[in-house]
C-alpha cells in the first residue's frame, strides 16, 4: 500500500495544492514500504528474544537502532539531504535486524540445549 499508494494516502492529510509536499511524502512512504519486511523480521526476533528472558539483548537492539539513526542524521543527511532522511528508519531497522537475528538464533539454541540437557539429566536421576 505504501509503495503504490503513498502519495494518494498522503492526500488525506495534505491539501492537493501542496504538490511538492505530496511528492516528498509519496517518496518517503515508498522508501518506507520497500523495507517493511525488515521491520517484520526485527519485531519477531526481538519479541522472541525478550520472551525467552533475554531482555538486555533486546535493549541493545534498540540502542543499535538509535545509533543508526544518529549516524544517518549526522553523516548522510548533510551529504544526501532528503534522500538520506527517507532511509533513516530503514537503516535503523536493518542495523537492529542484523544484530538481533543471530542473537535470536543463538538464544533459541542455547535454551534448546539447556532444556535437552535438563531432560537428559532428569531421566538419568530416575
Amino acid at each position: 500500500m505504501l509503495i503504490f499508494f503513498g502519495r494518494t494516502l498522503s492526500m488525506l492529510f495534505i491539501p492537493l495544492s501542496d504538490v511538492s509536499v505530496l511528492d516528498a511524502a509519496g517518496k518517503y512512504l515508498r522508501c518506507l514500504g520497500m523495507f517493511y519486511w525488515s521491520l517484520g523480521i526485527l519485531n519477531v526476533c526481538r519479541m522472541c528474544v525478550q520472551g525467552l528472558g533475554f531482555s538486555g539483548r533486546t535493549i541493545l537492539s534498540g540502542v543499535t537502532e538509535m545509533i543508526a539513526r544518529i549516524v544517518v542524521s549526522l553523516v548522510f543527511v548533510p551529504v544526501f539531504g532528503f534522500n538520506a532522511i527517507c532511509f533513516a528508519d530503514q537503516s535503523a531497522w536493518l542495523s537492529a535486524t542484523l544484530y538481533i537475528t543471530p542473537v535470536c538464533i543463538y538464544s533459541v539454541r542455547k535454551l534448546r540445549l539447556s532444556s535437552t540437557a535438563n531432560h537428559i539429566q532428569g531421566n538419568a536421576n530416575k
